[in-house]
């Protein structure tokens, strides 16, 4: 069997399965409609990537470039509109000395990728997602309501703010949980 027939086979157990047992009334979520936006929403990517350009012993150069790429709809189609391409040079090193001497940003990144077998790797690709997120942030306070701030653990980051309505007002975007918040609740939930 192919994987696409292995996948319409499994697709269709998981249907079986939820037509044979019917959701109690009680259990049965309330549902709300949604629809587009009335306005057209801008369509924007935010990525990126690195490569190492020297290692000398515990300490790697890196080059990360980030590109932002904004598209409008016309109503038919999608078209570029807008792009930011940012680089930087970083670099990064495992040897804990070295490490004590630098900002409290590459310090923590030391912490945090500590325990992997790679951890040079997991810095600079830590590295990338903080500065996509700089980019994201950067280019949302040029665009209303196209990205938005959510609280986390770590303070607020930014978001794609919701294209849709629901109920003709635009949902708010939730914080994000902290590790294992909900652990207790979905345990006691499966009857854990």
């Amino acid at each position: 069997m192919s994987f696409a027939g292995e996948m319409r086979s499994e697709l269709a157990k998981a249907l079986k399965a939820h037509e044979d047992s019917a959701i109690p009334q009680d259990a049965v979520p309330e549902f709300h409609g949604f629809e587009p936006a009335p306005q057209v929403r801008d369509l924007v990517a935010v990525d990126g990537s690195y490569n190492f350009l020297l290692n000398i012993s515990s300490w790697w150069l890196a080059l990360i470039s980030v590109a932002l790429l904004r598209y409008r709809f016309d109503g038919a189609a999608y078209h570029r509109e807008d792009w930011r391409l940012v680089q930087r040079a970083v670099g990064v090193s495992t040897w804990a000395q070295y490490v004590e001497t630098q900002d409290e940003r590459l310090r923590a990144l030391y912490e945090f990728t500590r325990n992997s077998p790679e951890q040079h790797r997991e810095m600079v690709n830590e590295l990338r997602r903080f500065i996509e997120g700089e980019v994201a942030a950067n280019y949302a306070s040029d665009s209303d309501g196209l990205i938005v701030a959510v609280g986390s653990p770590a303070g607020p980051i930014p978001v794609v703010g919701s294209p849709f309505l629901v109920d003709g007002e635009r949902p708010p975007s939730g914080p994000v949980p902290a590790l294992g918040e909900h652990t207790e609740e979905i345990f006691r939930e499966l009857g854990l």
